[in-house]
């Protein structure tokens, strides 16, 4: 992701139908700020969890496959912001999106798989990729994918959902695009930045931890 203008840039917010962390406010709050301060075009997509696995996957990616379609562009930006569960599976490699865990916490089917479903969507695209993610586990996926867009993540999220909404993630990312105001900037800035509003919180002991994680890959 360049600090200079982009010819256009594309935003698709993705979470489940059966979220209950309650992501929706700070999600509503990154679209308004990106389309409302930056004028981005902004797209939302809600993973429909009452389909079957086999239907929820193909949707899924029918659906990634018209954003990269449409936008996927020289001198285009896309965004794609996660929000919800996740999990990394150590003895298979996956990294699982999921809108729910079950009674003993285990991972309720439907899940999508971020090497089959997502990856493969917004790597190798003429257009710079950014992924936003608010989800456990995120920064498995920032180290171990080592191709690819640029990720900007929160790997706790249950963290993230006990914080006062002042003073999560997600909240200081739109306080950072405002007070940006629309000037360029890097996402390694804004990545500094955070990081030093997660400093102060942690000091203050206003939060116990919260794991941000940039990675910039090379093309």
């Amino acid at each position: 992701m360049e600090t200079k203008p982009y010819k256009g840039v594309y935003v698709l917010a993705v979470h489940w139908s059966n979220d209950k962390i309650g992501v929706g406010p700070l999600e509503d709050g990154v679209c308004r700020t990106f389309a409302i301060v930056y004028r981005y075009t902004v797209e939302k997509y809600i993973i429909d969890a009452t389909l079957s696995q086999y239907d929820t996957r193909k949707a899924f990616r029918k659906r990634m496959d018209k954003f990269t379609e449409d936008y996927n562009r020289p001198g285009n930006l896309l965004i794609v912001v996660y929000s919800g569960h996740a999990a990394h599976i150590a003895s298979s490699g996956q990294f699982l999106l999921v809108g729910d865990l079950d009674k003993r916490s285990n991972l309720a089917k439907p899940t999508l798989d971020w090497n089959e479903e997502v990856s493969p969507r917004i790597t190798d695209t003429v257009a710079d990729v950014l992924v936003i993610l608010n989800c456990c586990y995120a920064s498995s996926i920032a180290v171990d994918d080592r191709t690819g867009p640029e990720i900007l993540a929160a790997s706790a999220w249950q963290t993230l959902a006990r914080a006062a909404l002042s003073t999560s993630f997600t909240q200081n990312l739109i306080d950072e695009f405002k007070r940006l105001n629309g000037k360029p900037a890097s996402v390694a800035s804004i990545y500094t930045q955070i990081s030093s509003f997660v400093t102060y919180y942690i000091l203050l002991r206003v939060i116990d931890h919260m794991n941000c994680v940039y990675i910039r890959h090379c093309a």
